[in-house]
Protein backbone atom coordinates (compact mmCIF):
# COMPACT_ATOMS: atom_id res chain seq x y z
CA UNK A 1 0.00 0.00 0.00
CA UNK A 2 2.87 2.37 0.76
CA UNK A 3 4.41 1.88 -2.67
CA UNK A 4 1.11 2.70 -4.37
CA UNK A 5 0.76 5.82 -2.20
CA UNK A 6 4.30 6.86 -3.06
CA UNK A 7 3.74 6.43 -6.79
CA UNK A 8 0.37 8.19 -6.70
CA UNK A 9 1.94 11.11 -4.84
CA UNK A 10 4.89 11.37 -7.21
CA UNK A 11 2.83 12.01 -10.33
CA UNK A 12 0.76 15.05 -9.28
CA UNK A 13 2.96 16.47 -6.51
CA UNK A 14 6.49 15.82 -7.72
CA UNK A 15 9.61 14.41 -6.17
CA UNK A 16 9.84 16.83 -3.26
CA UNK A 17 6.53 15.83 -1.67
CA UNK A 18 6.49 12.24 -2.87
CA UNK A 19 9.60 11.47 -0.84
CA UNK A 20 8.52 13.50 2.19
CA UNK A 21 7.77 11.01 5.00
CA UNK A 22 5.16 13.22 6.66
CA UNK A 23 3.30 13.73 3.35
CA UNK A 24 3.32 10.01 2.51
CA UNK A 25 2.14 9.14 6.02
CA UNK A 26 -0.77 11.58 5.72
CA UNK A 27 -1.66 10.31 2.25
CA UNK A 28 -1.60 6.70 3.45
CA UNK A 29 -3.81 7.57 6.43
CA UNK A 30 -6.27 9.28 4.06
CA UNK A 31 -6.47 6.19 1.82
CA UNK A 32 -6.95 3.85 4.79
CA UNK A 33 -9.70 6.03 6.30
CA UNK A 34 -11.46 6.27 2.94
CA UNK A 35 -11.49 2.48 2.58
CA UNK A 36 -12.81 2.01 6.12
CA UNK A 37 -15.57 4.59 5.59
CA UNK A 38 -16.56 2.96 2.28
CA UNK A 39 -17.01 -0.35 4.07
CA UNK A 40 -19.12 1.31 6.77
CA UNK A 41 -21.37 2.89 4.12
CA UNK A 42 -21.77 -0.51 2.46
CA UNK A 43 -23.13 -1.90 5.74
CA UNK A 44 -25.68 0.90 6.20
CA UNK A 45 -29.32 0.52 5.13
CA UNK A 46 -29.81 1.45 1.47
CA UNK A 47 -32.13 4.37 2.29
CA UNK A 48 -29.37 6.22 4.17
CA UNK A 49 -26.51 5.44 1.79
CA UNK A 50 -27.78 7.70 -0.98
CA UNK A 51 -27.31 10.82 1.16
CA UNK A 52 -24.20 9.63 3.02
CA UNK A 53 -22.37 7.98 0.15
CA UNK A 54 -22.73 10.78 -2.39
Amino acid sequence: MELVTLLNGYSPFGKELAFNDKFISSALTYVEQTLINAEIVKLMPRISTSSVGS
